[in-house]
């Protein structure tokens, strides 16, 4: 009779544990069809509802916000503050130029649309006022240049963008894309706390007068993983408080050429954010801009974003996890771009099934652009 309990207790905990691990998989991970607002004009402000049903009768499904405001950027809804910089939501001790998200919320819940608040990280101006730039390595022997944004290996910056993450768990949003700064440049992290913690780690002494090609490769691996993990701790703190929110990561097209050259100038790796579960991969395949730095023309741009989508719609499973990210106007002058080169990139984008976004999102006239 004991045998025969056992038998029967043994199928229960494989067939629970079976099904516990089909949960897993079906985390509810949508086909994106996105906009990416950098500015809400003025004629919108009060004016959401029809913004929303517009969005939602052109097939979009995300709507990824803009919730930080660094010097000099334009001010959503043109609005007159005090705020040099500071927040589109509400956070202590730092200026909060506009509570943007709950309007957000309250439209993309009646129209179905997810809501993901983009938020900047090392290149936040008020952190940057108050902590100051990361110290770099040499460039050549006497030539240095100033780091791109604070120092993610300090403990107190650390705690800070930690909290600022924290407090955007409370809003009720479907995701968190997080905004280009995210990186490590080639010859940055010379600061006492990152080579500290690479003695600790490595049992090497690294000088922060080094010149940065005389570093060794480890060191850039190094760098990579320790952004990596603590994007992770910062998503499971994030978790903890609202368990449903999903992070989307901006990716450098060089990242998805040459996995080398990704890791060494930016510190960042698709396949180890993949690893950590991360959900969303948002790929900056501009065109206007990739072509410019390429000197491509339209046709060999096309023949390169096939080749990308091609290898990373393989790679990433489901294959919309892959975000396409296509610019539709030009980044300076906001003028749009050929609408018949645009559908050839609609074309590749349905042969591969993965998600994209409309970059800039100015107005609503730019939903001409939505692939049909």
């Amino acid at each position: 009779m004991k045998k025969i309990i056992l038998f029967f207790l043994f199928i229960f905990l494989n067939t629970t544990f079976l099904y516990a691990k089909i949960v897993l998989v079906n985390n509810d991970i949508p086909k994106i069809v996105g906009v990416q607002v950098f500015n809400m004009q003025k004629i919108y402000k009060n004016n959401l509802d029809e913004y929303f049903s517009l969005l939602k009768n052109a097939g979009v499904n995300t709507v990824f916000i803009r919730v930080f405001q660094n010097d000099g950027d334009r001010y959503h809804y043109g609005i007159k503050t005090a705020c040099r910089n500071g927040l589109y939501f509400k956070f202590d001790n730092v200026c909060t130029v506009y509570d943007i998200l709950p309007e957000f919320i309250k439209y993309g819940k009646k129209y179905n649309i997810k809501i993901y608040a983009w938020i900047g990280t090392r290149k936040l101006s008020f952190l940057v006022d108050k902590y100051g730039k990361n110290k770099t390595f040499y460039l050549s022997s006497n030539n240095k240049r100033d780091g791109y944004g604070v120092d993610i290996f300090s403990p107190n910056i650390y705690k800070e963008l930690l909290s600022i993450f924290k407090k955007l768990a409370t809003y009720d949003i479907d995701g968190i894309l997080l905004q280009d700064d995210y990186i490590l440049r080639i010859d940055e992290s010379a600061s006492f706390d990152a080579l500290t913690k690479y003695l600790i780690d490595y049992d090497r002494y690294l000088s922060s007068n080094y010149v940065f090609s005389s570093l060794p490769e480890d060191y850039f691996i190094w760098k990579k993983d320790y952004l990596a993990d603590l994007l992770n701790k910062i998503k499971w703190e994030v978790k903890k408080i609202n368990p449903k929110i999903k992070f989307a990561v901006n990716i450098y097209y060089e990242s998805l050429l040459d996995k080398n050259k990704g890791i060494k100038w930016y510190g960042q790796s698709v396949d180890t954010y993949d690893k950590m579960g991360f959900t969303y991969f948002a790929s900056m395949l501009y065109s206007e801009q990739i072509k410019e730095e390429m000197k491509l023309d339209n046709y060999n741009y096309l023949k390169m974003l096939d080749n990308i989508l091609s290898k990373w719609s393989n790679k990433i499973s489901p294959s919309y996890r892959f975000v396409t990210k296509l610019q539709i106007r030009d980044f300076k002058n906001k003028t749009k771009i050929d609408k018949s080169f645009f559908k050839n990139i609609c074309g590749l984008i349905k042969n591969y099934n993965v998600s994209y976004v409309l970059v800039p999102f100015e107005d609503l006239s730019d939903l001409e652009y939505i692939c049909k």
